[in-house]
């Protein structure tokens, strides 16, 4: 579904399945946007010292976070750590697109299809 939802916007779209994997992937070069899924950052020890060294590395990028209502509770020490968009589910696909891309989908069907 995320593939299908950003690739128009994105380019393209790569899956990490560990904050570890990201890491990895981020040798070839920095993306645009991370977006993390809480339940995939909470399988590290430390998920704060996971996110300042994916900032550390990710040079540029946004650095987006997607999880329950709870992370509202966490904005500060994780804007602290580096995350840039903290993003609350559930969110519609239009909303998502905007928070992270700046454009709803819409708007990119009529850019592709120019």
């Amino acid at each position: 579904m995320f593939k299908t939802l950003f690739e128009p916007r994105a380019g393209k779209v790569t899956f990490a399945g560990s904050v570890g994997e990201a890491l990895g992937l981020l040798d070839d070069g920095a993306p645009q946007v991370i977006l993390l899924d809480d339940a995939t950052l909470r399988q590290d020890e430390d998920a704060l010292a996971a996110i300042a060294t994916l900032r550390a590395k990710a040079g540029a990028a946004t650095l987006a976070l997607l999880g329950p209502a709870g992370l509202a509770d966490e904005r500060e020490a994780l804007e602290r750590a580096g995350i840039d968009k903290v993003i609350v589910k559930p969110i519609a696909r239009d909303e998502l697109l905007i928070t992270l891309f700046d454009k709803p989908s819409a708007a990119l069907l009529v850019s592709a299809a120019a």
